[in-house]
């Protein structure tokens, strides 16, 4: 049997020694909590440090990249490329808190039915570019079947002969002009002598053909980009290569977006040579000259009309 006497010594015993057993003072409790609420409050301030640096080094690195002169000529000449169909032409640029914009006026070629549109892009600190642009034409077709360069095409030609053919002398025309081979810049004036000047705004230049990830030739219209003292005076393969040279890695993050490969581009200013060009205002007797050219594989009309 138990021995009661003993049990009851035995009880006072544990309550001795769990009385005995130190306990968590208020004071205790109250300091551990002011040290979760202190880590607390260094992590927001780090976070807060790290996010005010970030935005800071965006905002740095927006002005500096997205400077509006640069901006606008790297802007006004991709936009122009983007979308031979128009004559575009930089309005306006203005640089924000978070973006910076560029505002276009774009005309149709000749005695187009089109008139005038406007357009705008807008890069954001982010490198996200923002676009109203131009819609497609009838030239969006003509430029996705551009084959400027892949040497002659008997039936091409001939078709072409035919259309002009059908014209009334007293038609003039906005057309593509295909070349047979991609020529140099001075090749190029030597085989064109007397019916084209390439230096003036009439005639601007392919410098490519398609494929390899864009649907359009690289287009240059270097009045797009330069005063016109100094488009219709330079060589325009000159002034390309110096709106290339603006170029940076960070241009290529915008320009993708528009459907444009910034080493591609770099590639056509290494190479410099024409594929094509696009042509407004020429009569369809001139046309004609310009097809029985070697040096022509097609010509591509866009629109015409009749004066007188």
């Amino acid at each position: 049997m138990i021995d009661a006497s003993a049990l009851g010594r035995a009880v006072k015993m544990a309550g001795g020694v769990s009385s005995s057993l130190p306990r968590p003072s208020l004071h205790m409790n109250s300091n551990a909590a002011e040290r979760i609420a202190m880590v607390q409050r260094r992590t927001v301030r780090l976070i807060v440090l790290i996010a005010t640096g970030v935005i800071l080094s965006i905002e740095v690195f927006h002005f500096f990249a997205d400077e509006p002169k640069r901006f606008s000529e790297v802007y006004a000449g991709a936009v122009q490329m983007a979308h031979p169909e128009y004559r575009m032409r930089p309005t306006d640029v203005s640089i924000g808190l978070i973006s910076t914009r560029l505002e276009f006026r774009g005309d149709g070629y000749g005695r187009s039915k089109i008139g005038s549109l406007d357009a705008s892009v807008s890069m954001n600190a982010l490198r996200y570019l923002s676009k109203s642009l131009p819609p497609s034409t009838k030239m969006t077709g003509i430029l996705h079947a551009f084959s400027g360069g892949q040497g002659t095409n008997d039936s091409a030609k001939m078709q072409a002969r035919h259309k002009l053919a059908e014209l009334p002398e007293n038609t003039f025309s906005t057309a593509v002009i295909e070349l047979t081979e991609p020529l140099d810049e001075q090749k190029l004036n030597l085989a064109l002598a007397g019916l084209v000047d390439t230096k003036t705004d009439i005639s601007f230049l392919f410098l490519s053909t398609t494929g390899m990830g864009m649907k359009k030739p690289i287009f240059w219209r270097p009045c797009a980009v330069y005063r016109v003292a100094l488009c219709e005076q330079a060589s325009s393969l000159e002034l390309y290569r110096r709106w290339v040279s603006r170029l940076s890695w960070v241009d290529g993050i915008g320009l993708a977006q528009m459907d444009l490969d910034i080493n591609r581009l770099r590639e056509a200013a290494r190479e410099g040579r024409v594929y094509g060009f696009l042509t407004s205002g020429y009569s369809q007797p001139r046309l004609l000259e310009i097809l029985n050219m070697p040096a022509v594989r097609t010509i591509r009309i866009v629109d015409a009309w009749t004066i007188g």
